[in-house]
């Protein structure tokens, strides 16, 4: 539904839109379908460090957690989908802490 209401020119919230990616991403990834999560997570890694949401990194942390078990642990894709959040949360936290007062 958002997806269409986007498309049909409502606003579209950054937070909101990625939240909705990843929890799509993870109903692929509950169902088997890795293709699919990696699909839904490709556009959310472009974010900028400003868009990198407290919600959205710990969404995809409890993703990268689910990349790391059976029968994901190991394959290419969810290695370089965990190398992705990572790398992802990582420059949110960095941009965080750049911008906290002293």
């Amino acid at each position: 539904m958002a997806d269409q209401a986007w498309a049909a020119g409502a606003p579209v919230a950054l937070a909101n839109w990625a939240q909705i990616r990843i929890g799509t991403g993870l109903a692929h990834l509950l169902k088997g379908d890795l293709d699919g999560t990696a699909e839904q997570l490709v556009e959310i890694f472009t974010l900028s460090p400003g868009m990198r949401l407290s919600t959205v990194t710990r969404y995809l942390a409890d993703l990268d957690s689910r990349l790391n078990r059976s029968p994901f642990r190991g394959s290419r894709l969810a290695v370089q989908l965990r190398q992705q959040i990572q790398e992802f949360n990582a420059a949110a936290l960095a941009d965080d802490a750049d911008t906290e007062e002293p």
